[in-house]
């Protein structure tokens, strides 16, 4: 069962929106350009115009810059994700360790409680709000083998 999930924050870190969804039998690679593109999709409908996106996931990253989207499996996820990129506002896609993504981590496994599609959160619960003090003030995690 794969999942997916997200989450935006203002400039000083704080929460505006988590978001997360359940999609059934998939891999890691669908999830990941998902929480990409329902993320993009969020911000141009919230009116944010100056965007800074971090993902775990390298191969995300390299299909969105230079995948042949005619071709490969997630070809319409990747051109939904390219032409909200292209559109009038400043949108940066960036690399981070998977310690950097606890918090989107968290909200992915919300997803498996969830039937729904998309499903955002405007709201953090408890767990959610320690992890994102915890973001804010530089905690360092311990990777896991």
């Amino acid at each position: 069962m794969a999942r997916f999930g997200g989450l935006i924050r203002n400039s000083d870190g704080q929460f505006l929106h988590g978001f997360n969804g359940n999609i059934g039998y998939s891999n890691i690679l669908h999830a990941e350009i998902l929480a990409l593109m329902h993320g993009i999709q969020i911000c141009w409908e919230e009116g944010l115009k100056d965007i800074i996106c971090y993902t775990d996931s390298m191969h995300t990253i390299h299909l969105v810059q230079h995948a042949d989207v005619f071709t490969h499996h997630y070809g319409n996820e990747i051109a939904i994700i390219r032409k909200y990129m292209a559109k009038d506002w400043t949108f940066n896609l960036c690399h981070t360790l998977r310690e950097g993504n606890m918090c989107a981590d968290f909200l992915a496994k919300l997803g498996t409680r969830s039937t729904s599609d998309l499903l955002i959160v405007f709201d953090p619960l408890a767990e959610l709000r320690l992890l994102l003090t915890a973001d804010n003030i530089y905690v360092a995690y311990h990777r896991g083998l």
